[in-house]
């Protein structure tokens, strides 16, 4: 069995990498005189990959939700600065 999948990673600010993968399951079995036994082996290969660039913004500011970051963020918009 095979099929693609597309994974989406972030890869910078607005920057953010899509890879097409293909997934490939096969069972396989040895038979051997007296001997038999049977798995299941899986694999990905990267198909194709590229970087999506957006625009990047002229500030950047990151905000954690924990701690009393978000109640000094909210002081300095309202009173701006």
């Amino acid at each position: 069995r095979a099929h693609l999948e597309n994974q989406f990673d972030t890869a910078g600010i607005n920057q953010t990498k899509h890879r097409i993968l293909l997934e490939v399951d096969v069972s396989v079995a040895i038979l051997l005189p007296g001997f038999n036994t049977a798995t299941q082996v899986s694999n990905a290969f990267t198909v194709a990959e590229t970087v999506i660039v957006g625009t990047v913004p002229e500030s950047y500011t990151y905000f954690s939700n924990t701690g009393d970051q978000a109640d000094d963020a909210r002081e300095l918009i309202l009173n701006k600065g």
